[in-house]
């Protein structure tokens, strides 16, 4: 103990030991400056010195123009931009969900199942892909002369990109309006002149009808409304479907062509495809018409004369 204490106060001593730092001129040897130093007080200093230019340092970053070009820190206007960007972003985000769920809603109808409020998580997704082939073979068909023909008569096109702009119906002079069925209200063109060979059955899942007609026949747009798909898919062929005001949506399957894309815009009595007979669910050159409101499939014969 004796030994440590000792070693402590010559620590002590050599601490506070004085220093003499002189400056002299280096030819005449005169004495210019000189100052009484000890290692403690060089120590102080130092760390003085060290905790004033830190703070400085801070000062100047903080609360001058040079924190600009420091990581982490953004001018007023930058951070403006920042927050409305994210909150953009947060926006396409609900939209881009939207989107999915409405296509996918789509595909349902298409393949005669009812719409979904939420959309799925993944797994279900896939589950379902596997057990339709609508949901996975979807290929552009080439284009034949009839489909040329028909073509020549689309008008000015407006591309569809997610909100349909729908258009107004008016009811025919006279008409009975009836709460209980809105559709009454609606006045129906008739997408093709035929005989009905198979009737309406939700039960079986036949959420439209078939209507027969002479091969090359047009198929005309029910309502005014914007065209939301169409494409080919192996069961129904040649199909194309229409969104209307008042959420209706008319599907026209089997056709031999397709004479107007998604997108365009059409009116009640347009011709936008050709009678035929494609897909692996048909069984002759016919119609399969479905009409849905809702998310529903109702019978057309109720609206619609054939």
């Amino acid at each position: 103990m004796k030994d440590k204490s000792e070693r402590y106060k010559k620590f002590l001593e050599r601490l506070h030991f004085k220093y003499r730092l002189v400056i002299m001129d280096h030819e005449t040897l005169e004495e210019k400056f000189s100052i009484q130093l000890s290692r403690f007080n060089v120590f102080v200093i130092g760390a003085t010195s060290s905790v004033v230019i830190v703070l400085l340092t801070t000062l100047i970053i903080a609360y001058t123009p040079l924190r600009e070009y420091i990581p982490g820190y953004a001018t007023v206007d930058v951070q403006r931009k920042i927050y409305e960007l994210r909150t953009k972003s947060d926006s396409l985000e609900k939209v881009f969900q939207q989107n999915n769920l409405y296509i996918y809603n789509m595909k349902r109808i298409l393949d005669g199942k009812e719409m979904v409020e939420i959309m799925p998580n993944d797994s279900v997704i896939k589950e379902e892909i596997a057990q339709s082939d609508s949901l996975t073979e979807i290929a552009d068909g080439s284009a034949t002369s009839s489909d040329s023909l028909f073509r020549k008569e689309v008008e000015s096109q407006m591309k569809y990109f997610g909100t349909v702009k729908r258009t107004s119906d008016q009811a025919p002079p006279g008409a009975i309006q009836q709460k209980s069925d809105p559709l009454k209200n609606v006045f129906f063109t008739s997408p093709v002149r035929g005989f009905v060979s198979n009737v309406y059955n939700s039960a079986i899942q036949h959420n439209g009808i078939d209507i027969v007609a002479a091969p090359g026949q047009p198929i005309h747009a029910v309502l005014d409304g914007t065209v939301i798909f169409a494409g080919w898919t192996v069961k129904t062929g040649y199909t194309i479907a229409i969104q209307h005001r008042n959420n209706i949506i008319s599907v026209y399957k089997h056709n031999a062509s397709l004479a107007k894309s998604e997108g365009n815009i059409v009116r009640a009595g347009d011709p936008i495809a050709i009678i035929g007979n494609t897909g692996s669910q048909t069984t002759g050159i016919h119609l399969h018409f479905e009409l849905w409101q809702n998310g529903v499939s109702v019978d057309p014969k109720k609206y619609i004369s054939f």
